[in-house]
């Protein structure tokens, strides 16, 4: 074994008792411009986890936030046999050996990340009460999936509120909307002064958090943070963070008068943005809705004085 590189002999992969899939992959990056590089590593998921061992070094992955896909790495478009592990902070491309060992590894990643879920569904001890409000009998405990389908019904929160994505299961507490997991991985890296990132369906939120999440929702964060109704026009991931980035630590596409609240918000050292948040969006309301009134009692008129 070449440690330093990480050159390991083929083997199929396999399952041991306790150990779950574990073989030989190649693991791929891109070095520069014109460049890739892949090296050999020995890949297990022990548990819920999926450990990549080159050389020396390990790495691990906490499979129960993280998505599989088969598809080759878009610096190796051509490349055969190739699937990726989608984590909240970065991208993994692996490659097999053949058709049907990727296959059997894609299947393995699957069924943990289901069993992982289940189980965590199992262990949901939230009640909700015909007020909607939660209450937890201990802390450090997960919401149930009722509050997760309540929350995804919200208008809006079908679809993830960066790229339109179906179902989101994560959540940007500070700003009161429902992301994807990709997305998530992009706004961790905005920092947690600008978007606070936790998962619903894996970690603990108090019953103040998931009211904040009901009162905003991404509909109407959006007439805040993307008044010009701008959105990804592909699936590349470049695309989709540099919008993410102009959206929420630019204000790119927000109005004027609400940009400079937001601004001063953040100049002043605040770091609760969402109540500031909420009381603007209550005032554009508020001032949409008299200009409704206004208009409905000018077109009365209109009618009034118009001849018959």
């Amino acid at each position: 074994i070449n440690a330093e590189y990480g050159e390991y002999p083929t083997a199929q992969p396999a399952v041991g008792p306790n150990q779950g899939q574990r073989g030989y992959l190649r693991v791929g990056r891109k070095t520069n411009v014109f460049a890739q590089r892949w090296v050999q590593a020995w890949v297990t998921i022990p548990n819920h986890q999926l450990c990549i061992q080159v050389g020396t070094n390990e790495s691990k992955l906490d499979l129960r936030v993280c998505q599989v896909k088969s598809e080759s790495p878009p610096f190796a478009p051509d490349r055969l046999f190739c699937f990726s592990i989608l984590a909240p902070d970065r991208t993994i491309f692996l490659q097999a050996g053949s058709s049907q060992e990727k296959e059997a590894w894609i299947m393995a990643i699957h069924k943990c990340i289901a069993t992982s879920l289940t189980a965590t569904d199992e262990k949901q001890q939230y009640t909700i009460s015909d007020e909607k409000t939660m209450t937890s009998p201990r802390r450090g405990e997960v919401i149930p999936l009722s509050v997760l389908r309540e929350l995804q019904e919200i208008p809006g929160n079908m679809v993830c509120a960066d790229c339109q994505k179906k179902k989101p299961t994560w959540a940007s507490l500070n700003l009161g909307v429902l992301i994807c997991i990709e997305c998530s991985g992009i706004h961790r890296g905005l920092g947690v002064h600008y978007s606070q990132v936790r998962s619903l369906t894996l970690d603990a939120l108090s019953a103040e958090q998931v009211q904040a999440l009901r009162d905003v929702g991404n509909e109407r964060a959006n007439r805040v943070y993307n008044s010009a109704n701008t959105a990804p026009s592909t699936e590349s991931h470049d695309e989709r963070k540099d919008l993410i980035k102009r959206k929420y630590t630019e204000l790119a596409f927000t109005s004027p008068h609400i940009k400079e609240a937001l601004l001063d918000t953040r100049k002043n050292g605040c770091q609760k943005t969402l109540p500031v948040l909420h009381l603007l969006l209550q005032s554009d309301e508020k001032e949409s809705s008299e200009n409704e009134v206004n208009q409905k009692n000018e077109d009365d008129v209109i009618e009034q004085v118009s001849p018959s």
